[in-house]
């Protein structure tokens, strides 16, 4: 789960599963990325397998970074990711 850093915030680049089994480590990896204060474009155009939990570290990170006052945005998202979210009836 690559972070990049540029000049106009932080690149959160997801790959492979955003699933309950990786929920914990993409939570931790998430309140370090808001701790650097930056704007979050989170990328998930290389995920392939995508559950509810993915949902909610992405609600977490839409939640967190407003209450921070930090711009955050999706850049991409994968076919698996946009499915997901199709079936549950969320827009992003």
């Amino acid at each position: 789960m690559p972070i990049t850093i540029k000049e106009n915030g932080v690149c959160w680049s997801l790959s492979n599963e955003a699933t309950i089994y990786q929920a914990a480590a993409l939570k931790t990896e998430l309140l370090s990325i808001l701790e650097m204060k930056l704007p979050i474009t989170l990328d998930l155009s290389e995920v392939k397998e995508f559950d509810t939990a993915g949902l909610q570290i992405i609600l977490i990170a839409k939640q967190s970074s407003e209450k921070l006052g930090i711009n955050f945005s999706i850049a991409n998202k994968s076919s698996a990711v946009s499915n997901t979210l199709n079936l549950m009836g969320v827009a992003l």
